[in-house]
């Protein structure tokens, strides 16, 4: 006989990463100031001229084709897997932002309202997704983004100054109910 303990210790520990992820993607601007020496072709005239070399590197990225990404997860089931992928399909790319309520989400996709909850709420925890107000979210540029890296920053930056004040002010909440 089975026992149903034993079964979903294997599944706790099933889900548990062999080793741990470095998630952190890794962005470098540095910008070099100098002079040089330039000539007039027209006069011959020799002179120094301010020159700045500004050079944007990022590494710690991976090329994914989100396509066929997606068709492999949906090939693997679950219910949360499938709103993740609605929510990468559904992104708006200039701006990684997803127009659409909770309740959309589960009637299009059949699902119950509470696992669509559940999952928005776990991806807002785990940095994934912000909340910009009611059917506007946003999904973290660190996690997949579409386009140049100076366009990539910005966004970033963005996202990070809201994460920031959503920290604070979940903070005074938990301060003024103690």
């Amino acid at each position: 006989m089975i026992d149903k303990k034993d079964t979903k210790d294997k599944k706790k520990k099933a889900k548990i990463p062999l080793k741990k992820r470095n998630k952190k993607t890794n962005v470098s601007r540095s910008v070099k100031v100098g002079t040089k020496k330039v000539a007039d072709i027209e006069t011959g005239l020799v002179s120094e001229v301010n020159q700045f070399e500004i050079t944007d590197v990022d590494f710690n990225f991976n090329k994914i084709w989100l396509g066929h990404l997606l068709d492999t997860l949906d090939i693997i089931g679950n219910k949360k897997i499938q709103i993740m992928n609605y929510l990468l399909e559904n992104r708006n790319p200039t701006n990684n932002e997803i127009y659409v309520t909770q309740r959309i989400v589960s009637d299009q996709l059949k699902c119950a309202l509470q696992t669509v909850s559940d999952t928005f709420n776990l991806l807002q925890t785990s940095n994934t997704l912000i909340k910009l107000r009611n059917g506007v979210y946003q999904l973290n540029p660190d996690v997949i983004w579409c386009g140049n890296n100076n366009s990539r920053m910005d966004i970033l930056l963005s996202y990070k100054k809201i994460s920031e004040i959503e920290d604070k002010s979940n903070k005074e909440i938990g301060d003024s109910n103690e």
